[in-house]
């Protein structure tokens, strides 16, 4: 996220500046590859900064030791090494380092962080992410339910997100169900419901959760989506705005013709330094079979969220399809960010959408170019969809999950890959390496959840299905993780396996789950998994949240 902490002192001489920024919203990203003896490590930050200074930070973790709001995640450069540079045009700064062969870097664990200069004269930072040298080894996980509050089992919960709310130096988690919007402070890895104290007015549930810092007042603030009151009539998607000590407040109603909204996403997509926010109507397995405008767009002007009549009448903006979920993406490299769309509809789903931004905001459907021919070309009634390096080469792929069981066990998912320098932001099927291939415990696919969980510098994907009645007796439904094959795996990099040491409850813990949040909880370096979990089938009182540390490290 963006924050401006005037009286924090230079963190290094690369960042002179008055003010510094706390964990990013998602506008900026860092990701290194492998960390291994003998190989060049590469380091890429990602920002819609283009044109702005630039600075890649590794070394150890540090707090800044000043009283609240100034505490911050970051990493101390002393003995270790800073890069700085700019965001190019294609929206990368890229740094590479020599590791000569005689350097040991067995177990050897590096943190890095990215910060990006705002143009308004913050800086932007990353999240910390760590590197392991020479990584082996698989994640072994342990249950650790003690460490969540009671609340945490009451209702039904359907979204997770991970940052610093008190600004204390550890992250927290922002988690919504169908009653409320939960806060639960970390305290030295054990989490505390603080939800009555800081966000005690207008809390009613949501589906997902989105955080952004609508304002740029340097603090974070979120959007909430998906809630209904006990009519079944959908609240208005929610602006809380939080006051620097983590503290939350209603800003604003976000109001369109979508009456049933309950999928967002956040980026800035005219780049103009605020994020947007775009809110989308969709409905689980099929669609009205009448044609209705499913996405309205609102441009952020000064911390108010405007709706943009452009999007309105958008020609793409019409169909008899639904949107399930989508991401932003920069799928080539050219500095903006473009759109993903899982639709789905009748028969067997509704064509999924790629939207090409032209910089502004201004989107042109290339779907039927860019895009490969899927399923009869109806797209396999998707339910999400996520942008990440797959492979390692530097562009963003897509892995799409799929929700029917009139779709195919062969046909539940797709990984698209970019087909990269060659031809930027075209892809491919990768049409045997979808990660749940034929999998009887992945046939419905609800959403996925990205990190790299080993360390070994690639992407892993724990996969959110649906519990229902499979051939596994007595249910199938919680989340897998697919470790990608690269780096510690000692594999190829874009290929995925299934960890099946990963889920430890056992088979008989099944229930609803579509997102959770990869994150280092206890500042280890490596990320931990919080899920929370919607109910079953037979017993909707399923609603017992996961924890689970990572002991990578």
């Amino acid at each position: 996220m963006k924050l401006t902490l005037h009286v924090i002192p230079v963190l290094s001489a690369a960042l002179i500046a008055p003010s510094l920024g706390a964990q990013s919203d998602g506008s900026t990203s860092l990701t290194v590859s492998s960390f291994q003896t003998g190989d060049t490590v590469t380091a890429a930050l990602r920002s819609t900064e283009v044109g702005q200074p630039a600075v890649m930070v590794f070394g150890q973790p540090a707090l800044i030791g000043h009283t609240l709001p100034n505490p911050l995640q970051l990493v101390d450069h002393r003995g270790g090494h800073v890069f700085s540079g700019t965001i190019a045009a294609n929206g990368i700064f890229e740094a590479q380092q020599f590791i000569r062969p005689q350097v040991d870097l067995s177990g050897v664990l590096l943190f890095g962080q990215g910060f990006v200069l705002h143009r308004d004269g913050h800086y932007l930072a990353t999240n910390r992410t760590a590197m392991l040298g020479n990584a082996t080894q698989t994640s072994p996980w342990v249950e650790a339910n003690q460490s969540l509050p009671a609340t945490a089992s009451n209702y039904p919960g359907s979204d997770a997100d991970a940052v610093d709310i008190d600004r204390d130096g550890d992250l927290d988690l922002l988690v919504t169900n169908n009653q409320q919007t939960l806060i639960y402070v970390n305290q030295g890895g054990n989490f505390v419901d603080e939800t009555i104290t800081r966000f005690p007015a207008n809390n009613f549930g949501a589906f997902s959760t989105a955080l952004l810092d609508v304002d740029l007042d340097g603090d974070i603030d979120f959007v909430n989506i998906g809630g209904m009151d006990m009519g079944g009539t959908f609240y208005r998607p929610q602006i809380f705005l939080n006051d620097g000590f983590g503290y939350f407040v209603k800003s604003q109603e976000l109001l369109s013709p979508l009456t049933r909204a309950q999928n967002l996403i956040v980026g800035d997509f005219n780049h103009d330094g605020y994020p947007d926010v775009l809110i989308g109507e969709g409905s689980a397995y099929g669609a009205s079979g009448i044609a209705h405008q499913y996405v309205s767009l609102f441009f952020n002007q000064g911390g108010t969220l405007v709706l943009d009549a452009h999007t309105e009448t958008a020609a793409w903006n019409m169909g008899d399809r639904e949107w399930m979920a989508a991401d932003a993406g920069d799928i080539d490299n050219d500095g903006d960010l473009d759109l993903y769309f899982a639709m789905t509809g009748g028969g067997y789903g509704g064509a999924n959408i790629l939207l090409e931004n032209d910089g502004t905001g201004v989107f042109t459907d290339v779907s039927s170019v860019n895009l490969p021919i899927i399923q009869q070309g109806d797209g396999d009634k998707s339910s999400a969809a996520r942008f990440f390096d797959a492979n390692g080469d530097g562009y963003l792929d897509v892995i799409v999950a799929n929700s029917h069981l009139s779709v195919p066990t062969t046909e539940t998912g797709d990984l698209l890959l970019n087909e990269g320098a060659s031809n930027p932001g075209y892809f491919q099927d990768a049409q045997n390496n979808w990660l749940a291939l034929a999998d009887s415990e992945a046939v419905i696919n609800l959403g996925f959840t990205l990190g790299d969980v080993d360390l070994d510098g690639d992407v892993d994907v724990i996969l959110h299905p649906c519990e229902w009645f499979g051939t596994t007796l007595p249910f199938v439904g919680h989340p897998i993780l697919f470790l990608n094959q690269g780096g510690a795996q000692g594999g190829t990099e874009g290929e995925f396996e299934k960890d099946h040491a990963f889920w430890t409850p056992g088979p008989m813990t099944t229930f609803f789950t579509s997102y959770g949040a990869l994150f280092d909880a206890d500042a280890d370096g490596d990320l931990d998994f919080y899920v929370p979990a919607m109910g079953g089938i037979v017993d909707p009182t399923k609603t017992q949240d996961y924890f689970f540390v990572n002991l990578v490290r």
